[in-house]
């Protein structure tokens, strides 16, 4: 989990509460988290429950830990289902039809499987071939299952989705939207930040609020305190390009009585150079331009009331860079939606 940024912490009273993060199940599709990967910067959504089993360049989810010793030794009265996604970069390019011909050499149990016809697909957001198998292990048990392969900037995405018996059938949505919720490392522009927040984004659900984050920040919910109802800071590697959503009471208080209360207690820190009114997801808004002490640091509070609540979204960034983060950061803003 990140620090969280200093600049951050000097904006305003802590707001603090406590979310679910992740989203909501749709028709035969449990509720999913999403995996990102610490080393190639991909990512996937998989079932909240399942079981993951990281390395290098793969990573593996069981839907429970006898499923692991399942597909290790797999017997007649097995059960369970996992997931594999791996990437493997080329030393050369071949064609899709011929890598897909090494990966089917390459499984496990490739003697015992029966092959279907190939498919055209779409693994995430590039085209792709699928191909599904079938592995007896007994004369009551089968492997049942799919592999689906991606060709993209000198590397081969592989993703393999397997249950044993019915309990396939009953997981194919599940699998196929795994397949959908691909994400593929961005590619690097000369002159831009790495750190900078990418053009995907995710969505953090709260019993307060949602909102879209950066695919490469990290969503961290602040510890609650007082008589404050919820907090979450969004950050990646930079603590001083982060926005931050809080949620209080508003105790009966209409918008411009809250705003200018909270806009005195920025001042305290803050040097005000800007203010107007705006509208977010259509409810009324007020938003002020801060300057805070620190060096080439711009700062913005966005200020609304909804429910009897007051929502501030705080955001801090680099001067410098301003074009590199300041809108994503207003994109985030703008997806805002309240709840309860």
């Amino acid at each position: 989990m990140k620090r969280l940024s200093t600049l951050a912490a000097l904006a305003f009273v802590t707001f603090i509460g406590f979310s679910s993060c992740g989203k909501k199940e749709s028709a035969g599709v449990p509720e999913m988290e999403r995996y990102k990967d610490p080393y190639l910067n991909f990512s996937l959504e998989y079932p909240k429950t399942w079981v993951p089993r990281q390395q290098y360049g793969k990573v593996d989810f069981f839907s429970s830990d006898d499923a692991i010793m399942n597909f290790q030794s797999p017997s007649g009265s097995s059960s369970g289902a996992k997931v594999d996604f791996r990437v493997t970069k080329l030393k050369a390019l071949k064609p899709l039809d011929s890598l897909e011909t090494g990966f089917r050499n390459n499984l496990e149990w490739k003697d015992a499987a029966t092959f279907g016809a190939k498919e055209n697909a779409t693994l995430g957001t590039a085209a792709a071939v699928r191909v599904p198998y079938a592995i007896k292990i007994t004369s009551s048990t089968s492997i049942k299952g799919f592999y689906e392969l991606a060709l993209l900037d000198s590397s081969l995405y592989a993703l393999d989705c397997s249950a044993f018996n019915e309990q396939y059938d009953a997981l194919k949505p599940t699998f196929d939207s795994i397949a959908a919720t691909i994400r593929y490392p961005e590619a690097k522009v000369a002159g831009r930040d790495v750190n900078a927040p990418a053009e995907t984004f995710d969505t953090y659900a709260s019993n307060y609020l949602d909102i879209q984050y950066p695919s490469n920040f990290e969503a961290n919910v602040i510890p609650k305190r007082g008589g404050d109802i919820f907090s979450v800071q969004f950050g990646g590697e930079r603590l001083d390009c982060t926005y931050r959503v809080d949620v209080k009471p508003a105790k009966g208080l209409l918008l411009d009585k809250v705003y200018s209360q909270l806009k005195n207690e920025m001042a305290k820190n803050f040097r005000i150079t800007g203010e107007a009114a705006t509208t977010i997801n259509g409810v009324p808004a007020r938003y002020v331009n801060l300057t805070p002490p620190q060096k080439d640091i711009k700062s913005r509070a966005y200020i609304l009331v909804q429910n009897d609540k007051f929502y501030r979204v705080f955001m801090n960034w680099y001067g410098p860079k301003a074009k590199e983060y300041l809108p994503a950061f207003e994109k985030a803003v703008a997806s805002l939606k309240i709840k309860g």
